[in-house]
């Protein structure tokens, strides 16, 4: 890429909340349960996947990737992706379509570190698809994607793997809680906070710090278990809406198409069509 960026070392350093990423991101990171974004400095800002991602995951990176988006360089590393859910998948690519397309004439140096897995193809497929926007590459790992970049920070590599190694104490609250959420849609969150063994407050204060609410926990859990049994079930729409926790069948109707941009019916149809793809599996 031949000019360098810079040449400073930053050690980031944790955000309080997404809210306090947002307004002062450099030199912090924001922690979701399989995913991160931080920001070096004015140059770089980056993303991070590993484990298998979901939407919540998604939702915080892309939130704070806004706060940082005028950066001439973003480091997106995902060689520790394991399963990527076809639907994270897609809301990922409209996520980071929509981004690019807010940039204007901007121009962003895009290095993606893939991993050496039929995973790495999707990323490079995805991050490709991106080109018109940016000057793109993927590489093996992340001193050879910042060398690229023409950036020199010698910390930045081990801070990506401190966050591989330490993922943050909410992934395992969020990890119970999507546990609860799956076997009762329709838990209330004083209930929920009580059988997870913490008091409604920090429960509250917990979720809040991991970029997220209940409320948000509560959809997307009712989200993901109407898509489930749309896919493996034949039952009728009344039944699966009573299943996955809404209320009415007009709400499902009405809340599966205002997050997914088409009715269930029209998203079973289309599931049932689509052909298997390697590295990807569905959440349930």
């Amino acid at each position: 890429m031949g000019r360098e960026l810079t040449a400073l070392s930053v050690r980031l350093r944790p955000a309080a909340s997404l809210a306090a990423y947002v307004d002062n991101p450099i030199g912090r990171y924001i922690a979701a349960p399989n995913a991160a974004a931080f920001c070096t400095s004015e140059t770089l800002n980056g993303l991070s996947f590993w484990g298998r991602p979901a939407g919540v995951d998604v939702d915080t990176v892309t939130i704070a990737l806004r706060a940082a988006a005028q950066r001439p360089a973003l480091l997106v590393d995902v060689r520790k992706v394991d399963l990527l859910d076809l639907d994270v998948f897609d809301k990922l690519s409209a996520e980071l379509t929509a981004h690019f397309a807010t940039l204007g004439a901007a121009t962003i140096r895009l290095a993606v570190v893939v991993p050496l897995r039929p995973t790495g193809a999707l990323f490079q497929e995805l991050f490709g698809s991106l080109g018109h926007k940016a000057s793109a590459a993927s590489f093996p790992c992340p001193a050879d994607a910042l060398g690229w970049l023409g950036i020199h920070d010698p910390t930045l590599p081990d801070d990506l793997e401190r966050l591989f190694r330490r993922p943050p104490p909410s992934s395992v609250l969020l990890e119970r809680l999507h546990g609860v959420l799956d076997r009762q849609p329709t838990s209330q969150a004083r209930d929920t906070a009580r059988v997870l063994g913490i008091s409604q407050r920090s429960f509250q204060r917990r979720l809040r710090d991991s970029g997220t609410t209940f409320r948000r926990e509560v959809n997307d859990a009712h989200l993901r278990i109407a898509k489930a049994l749309l896919s493996a079930t034949e039952q009728p729409l009344k039944w699966i809406a009573i299943e996955a926790g809404y209320g009415s069948l007009q709400h499902f109707s009405s809340s599966f198409h205002a997050h997914v941009g088409m009715s269930p019916t029209r998203w079973r149809i289309l599931a049932a069509e689509r052909p298997p793809a390697v590295g990807l599996a569905r959440r349930r």
